[in-house]
């Protein structure tokens, strides 16, 4: 993650820019039957789709970008601090067959202020 400060008078001026690859290992979690289904009972249903997507979301290799700017000015003589932040990442799995496009955008803005 690189960040940046650029400062003046009373203001700062932050970029930042990152980015992340990771990935999981381990075994997929198996539906089971604790109790045979009797003559007048029908067959018990099974979500192994289910399971395999959330294995799937917690194993996938995956990589991410971040982008920000944040303002930040000295408000007053008491050291308060206003800013303004505006973030966006981006997150992407790779190789994913029950997930689907998994694909990820987040946009934050962040309105505050600093003691």
């Amino acid at each position: 993650m690189l960040e940046r400060n650029i400062r003046s008078k009373q203001s700062v001026y932050t970029l930042l820019l990152g980015g992340c690859y990771g990935t999981g290992s381990g075994e997929p979690y198996r539906e089971g039957k604790y109790a045979s289904t009797g003559e007048s009972e029908t067959l018990t249903r099974t979500l192994d789709g289910l399971l395999m997507r959330e294995y799937e979301y917690l194993t996938a290799a995956q990589v991410g970008l971040k982008a920000g700017f944040c303002y930040t000015r000295t408000l007053g003589k008491k050291g308060l601090k206003g800013y303004v932040s505006l973030d966006y990442a981006w997150q992407k799995a790779l190789d994913t067959e029950y997930v689907g496009d998994a694909q990820r955008h987040n946009l934050a803005l962040q309105v505050g202020c600093r003691f």
